[in-house]
């Protein structure tokens, strides 16, 4: 529709101005069918390093239609700027249905580390935001090697929760090799 008619020019003012109060983000961008940028928030012109994304992840699960929601995607180094975020985005569709680009955001990977640092109850514990697949997508104290990897055993702190056993478990972390008590919280999306 009305974006549709706007100039890369007015698509990066409207997106800039979208994304004003946004402190878990830095930036959105829109991006046609074929996997090219039209606008992005945080700079104009687009920049050489990322005028094709449809290689990504996201953009060929957004492409294939398997997700009608918001989709997250693993933490990776941004290929503007090389700070750690992670992908969320929505799949645009035309009245017809038909796959017609997406909207994105790069999650703040620091964002949620600052405010992981904020709340530790004690220097020796750690907090880790996690998808479901057993990516780490952020963590305080920062590993960055870790960042973006998946973790098998989390699998089995999952099935562990989702057997009705709520109480923390004793493991021995793969990111530091230290022996801690764990707890598991599920975020909805």
């Amino acid at each position: 529709g009305a974006l549709d008619a706007m100039s890369p020019k007015e698509l990066h003012a409207y997106l800039r101005d979208q994304a004003v109060g946004l402190v878990q983000i830095s930036g959105l961008v829109l991006v046609d069918p074929s996997g090219t940028p039209r606008a992005l928030s945080e700079r104009y012109p687009v920049p050489d390093a990322v005028q094709d994304i449809s290689s990504l992840a996201i953009f060929k699960r957004l492409n294939a239609g398997e997700d009608k929601g918001l989709y997250i995607d693993d933490a990776l180094q941004s290929l503007v700027d090389r700070l750690w975020i992670f992908p969320i985005a929505r799949r645009l569709e035309t009245p017809a249905g038909k796959f017609a680009g997406g909207v994105g955001a790069r999650g703040r990977v620091d964002y949620f580390e600052q405010f992981y640092r904020n709340v530790q109850l004690d220097p020796s514990t750690t907090i880790s935001l996690m998808r479901e697949n057993g990516t780490l997508i952020a963590r305080h104290p920062r590993v960055e090697s870790a960042l973006g990897q998946r973790f098998p055993q989390f699998d089995e702190i999952v099935a562990v929760h989702n057997s009705g056993n709520h109480a923390p478990i004793r493991a021995v972390s793969p990111i530091d090799g230290v022996e801690r008590f764990t707890s598991l919280k599920l975020v909805p999306d």
